[in-house]
């Protein structure tokens, strides 16, 4: 007896799985894919390892085309600091404007609210800003390079640091090759670009470890509510719950708190010292001096918005009504500390 709808699996709880010939998108909808290769399949396509080696040598390349562009400011004695002045504005409004967007695109995962179409579509394409570029392809590409919840997983933690080795050979090359009077520009490009990086990363990387850990029981059984194929407690899914909570400390608590740490132990010199400017400049400059630790927060903040409301359960109204709690306090703190230095900047942030 077929009960559930064309291109949905009968076998599994729900009707929340697809057939063969057929993937899920945005984890709601079975969409046609004729020939689908990783519809059950343990290993990853061939075309999936290509495109994803393929991108990680993209991204040497731009990494080293920034660390070897020329720049007038960069002549200047004191380029490193400058640069780390100049930019600081641009990259807090782009830091503002990535955090919202990445916010905005996991919503799906977050809150289990049944989205328009059109609203789904829109927040699929925002998932680039979580370095998500699959989102891009369309979903002819997505097709051939489906994979499962748990293998996603693995290439999503192995991610961050195939991206910083990508970074610090290019550093290395650029160090061995340029002038040692570029020496602190280069340090300066290094840093910015780290910070940055994981900046963008973080939410991502956090929604992806809390959504292992979001199960749901369906008939006495634990079932992983992002791939209903697989079941919860059992010896697969262990040793993924192990592996992320290795990564959760690396990613969610170890590398904010050793920001936070190198700010508070410097915060009588954050402001004065130049090579403090210069290297961790992207992560405080635009803040007053009280406030120098507010970036921290901030990532803070976006962590509660995705991985931790997935953790509370889309069941709950204390889910929605945390969001709601955690963006007012927000806005109520930034109005009331004028945590920036420029009023652009907390007017951006607020609206």
């Amino acid at each position: 007896m077929q009960r559930c709808a064309l291109g949905y699996d009968n076998a599994n709880p729900l009707c929340a799985t697809c057939v063969t010939d057929y993937i899920l998108v945005q984890g709601q909808k079975c969409y046609p894919c004729p020939g689908a290769y990783n519809n059950g399949a343990e290993e990853l396509s061939i075309e999936l390892v290509f495109a994803f080696g393929t991108g990680w040598f993209i991204g040497f390349i731009i990494f080293v085309l920034y660390f070897f562009s020329p720049s007038k400011l960069l002549d200047q004695l004191d380029a490193g600091e400058t640069v780390a002045v100049k930019t600081s504005d641009f990259l807090v409004k782009l830091k503002i404007f990535i955090g919202f967007m990445q916010c905005f695109s996991l919503f799906p995962f977050t809150f289990d609210i049944p989205w328009s179409t059109n609203v789904l579509e829109m927040m699929k394409y925002f998932e680039v800003f979580s370095l998500d570029f699959f989102s891009l392809l369309g979903e002819t590409i997505n097709c051939k390079m489906q994979t499962r919840f748990l293998q996603t997983f693995q290439l999503h933690m192995l991610l961050p640091i195939l991206i910083f080795l990508a970074l610090m050979l290019a550093y290395a090359l650029a160090t061995c090759t340029r002038s040692k009077t570029y020496s602190e520009t280069l340090k300066t490009r290094l840093y910015t670009s780290a910070g940055l990086i994981f900046y963008t990363l973080s939410t991502g990387l956090a929604t992806r470890i809390f959504r292992l850990f979001k199960c749901k029981l369906i008939q006495e059984k634990w079932y992983l509510v992002a791939d209903y194929t697989q079941v919860c407690f059992e010896t697969k899914w262990n040793s993924f719950a192990i592996m992320a909570g290795v990564f959760g400390v690396i990613y969610v608590v170890g590398i904010p708190i050793t920001e936070l740490l190198v700010l508070f132990c410097n915060r009588s010199k954050l402001y004065e010292k130049k090579n403090l400017k210069t290297r961790f400049g992207s992560f405080y400059l635009h803040y007053k001096p009280a406030a120098y630790y507010f970036d921290v927060l901030d990532l803070a903040r976006r962590l509660l918005l995705t991985g931790g409301l997935i953790m509370m359960g889309g069941e709950s109204v204390a889910q929605i009504f945390l969001g709601i709690v955690v963006c007012a306090i927000w806005v109520i703190v930034l109005a009331y500390k004028e945590t920036y230095h420029c009023m652009d900047l907390i007017t951006v942030e607020v609206f």
